[in-house]
């Protein structure tokens, strides 16, 4: 005899587990106009992309237009270029050919008006490294999930690599300020 609570909830057999997106029907963290004012910030004044790099790396940036753009301004630095403004990230985005792709001059002009002056810098480049370990472990705790709803593995199996996703994050840290495990989870 079959109770109801013996049924599937999904309704079916077996289905794949919902993804970060579906669990919480949410946008994942971030904070755009913290990525605008650190790309303004450094257009303003490049002496504070050093103080910046202490803080925010290109990949934690959410949106990829900011994300190419922090590539190039890095990559021309790096390259001895000093003189950094918004013409010559135009003109080396569109010799990279992707000026177009990350929205034209105008995106360069949104972040340059998003930033009173280049002050905040360092502040606005944490903000982007917050919203980025918030998706990495929201990311991390989504695939553990994912692996315990399957139940393919040993439990010991599955929590041994969530605490090595958790400790990747952390990680991921390295030339940056270190942080603690623990206030990556609180």
């Amino acid at each position: 005899m079959a109770f109801d609570s013996d049924k599937p909830r999904n309704g079916g057999g077996a289905s794949k587990p919902p993804s970060a997106s579906e669990l919480f029907d949410k946008v994942p963290p971030q904070d755009l106009e913290a990525e605008r004012c650190v790309l303004g910030s450094i257009l303003a004044d490049i002496d504070v992309l050093d103080d910046v790099l202490q803080y925010a790396q290109a990949h934690q940036f959410y949106s990829d237009a900011h994300r190419q753009m922090f590539e190039t301004i890095h990559g021309m630095y790096e390259n001895g270029i000093r003189g950094i403004d918004a013409v010559t990230l135009g003109h080396e985005l569109d010799r990279k050919g992707i000026l177009a792709e990350i929205g034209g001059p105008s995106a360069i002009l949104a972040v340059m008006q998003a930033v009173p002056h280049a002050a905040h810098a360092e502040y606005y480049a944490k903000i982007v490294r917050e919203k980025y370990l918030q998706r990495s472990l929201i990311n991390a705790c989504t695939e553990s999930l994912r692996e315990a709803y399957h139940g393919r593995d040993e439990a010991e199996e599955i929590i041994a690599r969530a605490e090595q996703r958790v400790y990747a994050i952390a990680e991921d840290q390295t030339g940056l300020d270190r942080i603690a495990i623990g206030d990556i989870l609180n």
